[in-house]
């Protein structure tokens, strides 16, 4: 299922995204903790080059991430093109029963498959992340 790729992608960009504008934050926040001028230009540099850093990757994932939205929205599979019409055209039930020629209920029963998966995936990621951590230590 291609939609399951497509929602870990999204969120990986949306945890960069959340690390750039806080390092923008930080870097905006140098004057308030450094003393001398040029620690403040040195540590600026640093910033700039770590969001340079993770500007240059935001765009690589984006290009990947509409890679694979178009290779969602050609997928036959059902459970791909009701997550197309619902979460990435933002259709009602309604309109994708009449699209996906399903009855309402079918796509509430695929809607539900497809919210159970992605929480599934999450909680493996999230257990995984935890296993990682507690290694490292």
């Amino acid at each position: 299922m291609i939609y399951l790729d497509y929602e870990n992608m999204w969120n990986n960009i949306k945890v960069l995204e959340k690390k750039c504008m806080e390092l923008i934050n930080a870097r905006d926040f140098l004057y308030d903790y450094v003393d001398s001028d040029e620690k403040i230009e040195q540590e600026r540099k640093k910033y700039d080059n770590k969001i340079k850093n993770i500007n240059k990757t935001l765009d690589e994932r984006y290009i990947l991430l509409n890679r694979k939205r178009s290779e969602l929205k050609q997928s036959k599979n059902i459970y791909d093109v009701v997550y197309v019409y619902r979460y990435i055209e933002r259709m009602s039930v309604h309109n994708i029963s009449i699209r996906a020629n399903y009855s309402r209920q079918q796509i509430y029963r695929f809607l539900k498959i497809i919210e159970g998966n992605i929480k599934k995936a999450r909680w493996n990621k999230m257990l995984q992340i935890s296993f990682y951590n507690e290694g490292s230590e």
